[in-house]
């Protein structure tokens, strides 16, 4: 009798493992937990400008430039042109990815004769490239929304186009950014919004993809 029950609970199990298209040896995972399987991630992002940049416009070149401008009477123009960035990520676990980060920002600066703005005395390109080591941290890893955040350190280097008459001027600065908040949105292919501290830009968009 216990033989007989034991068999009839063996083809139960059976059909069901059938019906459900399960094989029995291997681990059961949900469809929504494939997301986990992408270790590659490429993105690309925009926004206004950047913390380091509005600090550097207000009071290394503003303030100074404000001086200046009222002592020989000229007027100056700066009009950003954005903050551009690509990235690269690998996963080496679920709630951590270590990459690298390339965060491009201009500013066109343009100073006239007087203050009247009436005539323009020169036009230049105040331009900087940060590449930085990056990693970043994700608190809620779902199949659909990822929120994250990350550090990323590096160096930036800043230029100014040729002036009229004058020299270009470059310089090489430690560069770091935090971001306290990012959200992604889809599965391999993704749009994302993220809040930065530092030479990424303030607020940025983006879409990225993900792969094997």
């Amino acid at each position: 009798m216990i033989k007989k029950s034991a068999i009839v609970l063996l083809a139960v199990c059976l059909v069901q493992n059938a019906l459900m298209g399960q094989n029995p040896e291997e681990p059961i995972f949900s469809s929504n937990e494939n997301y986990l399987e992408y270790h590659h991630d490429l993105g690309i992002s925009a926004g206004s400008f950047s913390a380091e940049g509005l600090f550097v416009m207000i009071f290394a070149k503003g303030i100074p430039l404000a001086i200046v401008s009222s002592i020989n009477k000229h007027a100056y123009d700066f009009n950003w042109l954005g903050t551009y960035g690509f990235h690269y990520y690998y996963r080496i676990k679920p709630w951590c990815e270590l990459g690298c980060k390339v965060v491009y920002e201009g500013i066109y600066n343009t100073v006239y004769t007087d203050s009247t703005r009436s005539v323009k005395e020169k036009t230049y390109t105040t331009s900087s490239i940060a590449l930085m080591p990056s990693v970043r941290f994700i608190y809620l890893n779902k199949p659909v929304v990822k929120l994250y955040a990350g550090i990323d350190i590096g160096i930036n280097v800043m230029w100014d186009g040729k002036k009229a008459g004058e020299n270009a001027y470059h310089q090489c600065l430690f560069a770091f950014d935090i971001t306290p908040v990012g959200l992604m949105v889809g599965k391999k292919w993704y749009g994302l919004l993220e809040a930065n501290i530092g030479v990424d830009a303030l607020l940025k968009i983006g879409v990225g993809y993900r792969f094997k």
